[in-house]
């Protein structure tokens, strides 16, 4: 481009054909060289595709449309779609560059503490599903690593509640439970199958020991012995509807009689 200057000579402008931008120095000089070159570059980086902009709302579309989340189970599915509705409110803006960047934990961890102060479950289903969706963008090549690969959840399961125990017992219930070295009256009897009149006759005929002296308290051991003694001595083995011996022929009225003190009572 030529042009009349103010003296009334006339000066030669060059400019880049397909920048508009204007050339510095005379043709064949370094200067005009080295922005022939910078103009050409521009061109060549203004006909080159705008790279894409991907966002956590470009990567949900991805993960959704893949294997990792099309395999699983229609209600998984239904479940986390209100997760990634969430997360979209949350973060559907935020850049994949972004996500890469050091501050980006702190804002999913900030998040998950928000929502934990009201609803911790659901606080950790939400960021363990963004979890997820991010892995997945590992695995895909669209981040180099993942920003939150472990979080510390806020949800704890409370264990289940031990029953307590029964303050009044059936004859037999002991057998579903533990039964302790010391026996209340009520235990000591449902742990022969009786009801505790029946262990009291019991006592009283000298078939059952005694309470620890001092305690309302009996011995499972000195039970079981006296239990032992008595299958010995026929006692629990004689049937029910067989004729009451004498006294004379009774076997544990005259154990009784000779051997003195039980072997249970110290």
């Amino acid at each position: 481009m030529r042009a009349k200057q103010a003296d009334g000579s006339t000066a030669a402008y060059f400019y880049h054909r397909t920048t508009g931008r204007r050339l510095q120095g005379e043709p064949g000089s370094p200067v005009f060289r080295q922005a022939l070159e910078e103009a050409a570059r521009q061109a060549e980086a203004d006909r080159a595709p705008a790279a894409a902009v991907l966002t956590i709302g470009d990567l949900v579309d991805a993960y959704q449309a893949a294997p990792a989340w099309t395999s699983l189970k229609a209600s998984t599915r239904e479940t986390g779609q209100f997760h990634i509705a969430a997360i979209l409110r949350a973060f559907g803006d935020m850049t994949l560059a972004e996500v890469a960047q050091e501050p980006a934990p702190a804002a999913l961890l900030g998040w998950h503490a928000e929502r934990a102060a009201q609803h911790p479950r659901d606080a950790d289903a939400r960021l363990s599903c963004l979890s997820s969706i991010l892995a997945f963008a590992v695995t895909a090549g669209l981040l180099d690593r993942h920003p939150l690969p472990r979080f510390e959840r806020a949800y704890t399961p409370k264990p289940p509640a031990a029953a307590p125990l029964p303050t009044s017992l059936r004859p037999g219930e002991v057998a579903v439970i533990l039964a302790p070295r010391l026996l209340s009256k009520a235990l000591a009897a449902s742990y022969c199958d009786v009801t505790p009149a029946r262990f009291d006759r019991w006592r009283k005929a000298g078939m059952m020991p005694d309470p620890l002296p001092g305690t309302a308290r009996w011995d499972r051991v000195d039970i079981d012995a006296a239990i032992e003694d008595l299958k010995k001595l026929g006692k629990l083995t004689t049937p029910a509807k067989a004729a009451p011996p004498s006294a004379g022929e009774d076997p544990l009225a005259a154990w009784l009689a000779t051997k003195g003190p039980k072997p249970w009572k110290r």
